[in-house]
């Protein structure tokens, strides 16, 4: 039944490598997530989302109005809002001017509220510059036109106007290659460098971020590391530093007086969350380093959402059962061409860690340098299926990337996409060598 299983699957993800159509419907699954928070920088909302404009909704003691929808995805919706009334603390720290993602999850099963309590209960407990700060969290009761009810949960956000790291990549590119173009030859190889060294900076943000949940007591995994999951900001200036400390001071304010038990995370799909925790801004394990990830900070800041998909990371599986448990957890939570292979068919008796996310992680470095995702390449190129490119890990670089690319790179790609998640590295060693590497490309 298994092997019948994979060649199904197989099947499936050939016609979605070979039909451009269902492809681009494929991929534009996964921009929901990431367009919900980062959607004020395109300038409009989700067709649909006018219905919306105007409500209000009732976060914590505070009154948060939508001015338009951002962006939705399965039972989700999104809106910017504007805090229109609070109480001091809200007032003193946030201001009644500041704008505001709000997701809206509808829960109309018990599993649904569950998942959408599990994803609070882990944000409650993140506490990184670099992970996206859950400013507060309701659970109302709705009515539903049948007569019934249903519970719905609201979450808010920060909102950052630079949108997702997919769009800005893609929006980098053009502006590089016009770069490329109007340089002189002799300056283009300093050029192609300072443009590399742009992506280590953000690609070493995000590292921080995942050292952070790797890093906790029980070891966390993201689970679904990709580009429409890292939100894109300008570093912040004198101007609005005081708004971002009014905001972290709330944060910290609320943690300090305990989870409440509701999203204790009890009868949730993933681990308890029972008390927060504090984890310190390091990027490869090594005290005293906090001082690193300013320099990190440059133009630009990334800061990774979307803990719905996050497990507790040490994961033993003792037979098929729960192999195949593991399995179609990872198939609905896991975006495909991210996805680890230990992932894509799980072993009968195996160990899986926090490295499933540093397989993501080269998947990650590959699209920020060339545009796209390995694999989704490769199995284009071979007309084939994308799990199968993925199980067989062989790595090609395009023709217009490799030459600009230099080895160390292709070098430090190819060490978080080793097939052996034994061997793989962690997240500490990605960032050492990644330093290494920009430090080669700025001197």
């Amino acid at each position: 039944m298994d092997w019948w299983k994979q060649q199904l699957s197989a099947c499936v993800e050939s016609v979605a490598v070979a039909v451009p159509q269902v492809q681009a419907s494929l991929t534009q699954l996964g921009h929901n997530m990431g367009e919900w928070v980062g959607g004020l920088g395109a300038g409009g909302g989700a067709a649909g989302g006018g219905a919306a404009v105007g409500r209000e909704y009732e976060v914590g003691g505070r009154r948060l109005r939508v001015i338009r929808q951002l962006g939705e995805g399965g039972y989700s919706f999104v809106y910017l809002v504007k805090l229109v009334q609070g109480d001091g603390l809200a007032a003193a720290s946030l201001g009644t001017d500041t704008l505001y993602a709000l997701k809206r999850v509808l829960c109309g099963s018990q599993e649904q509220l569950a998942e959408a309590q599990h994803e609070v209960a882990v944000m409650r407990r993140l506490r990184h510059p670099c992970l996206l700060p859950l400013l507060d969290a309701a659970v109302q009761q709705q009515a539903t036109p049948d007569g019934g009810s249903r519970r719905v949960v609201l979450m808010l956000f920060p909102v950052y106007g630079q949108g997702n790291l997919f769009d800005f990549v893609q929006q980098q590119r053009q502006l590089w290659r016009h770069q490329l173009q109007a340089a002189q030859p002799a300056a283009r190889t300093a050029l192609v460098a300072r443009q590399l060294c742009d992506v280590l900076h953000l690609f070493l943000q995000v590292c921080a971020a995942l050292h952070s949940m790797h890093s906790m007591d029980p070891p966390l995994a993201h689970r679904d590391i990709k580009p429409q999951n890292v939100l894109i900001r300008r570093s912040q200036s004198a101007a609005s530093a005081s708004g971002s400390a009014g905001a972290v001071q709330l944060l910290e304010q609320q943690q300090q007086q305990g989870v409440p038990a509701e999203w204790s995370g009890a009868g949730g799909n993933g681990p308890e969350f029972s008390e927060p925790a504090v984890v310190a801004v390091e990027a490869g394990g090594q005290a005293g380093r906090q001082q690193r990830l300013a320099a990190w900070q440059r133009q630009y800041e990334a800061v990774l959402m979307d803990f719905g998909s996050t497990r507790t990371a040490l994961v033993q599986v003792r037979n098929r059962a729960e192999a195949m448990a593991v399995q179609e957890d990872a198939e609905r939570q896991c975006t495909a061409p991210y996805r680890a292979p230990e992932l894509w068919d799980v072993p009968s008796c195996c160990t899986l860690d926090e490295r499933v996310d540093v397989w993501s992680l080269g998947c990650l470095l590959y699209f920020m340098v060339c545009g796209q995702s390995p694999f989704e390449r490769s199995a284009g190129e071979a007309g084939g299926s994308l799990m199968l490119a993925v199980a067989n890990g062989r790595l090609t670089w395009p023709d217009e990337a490799a030459p600009s690319c230099p080895a160390s790179i292709q070098q430090l790609v190819a060490s978080c996409l080793d097939t052996d998640i034994s061997t793989r590295p962690r997240v500490a060693e990605v960032v050492a060598r990644a330093e290494r590497v920009l430090a080669s490309l700025a001197s």
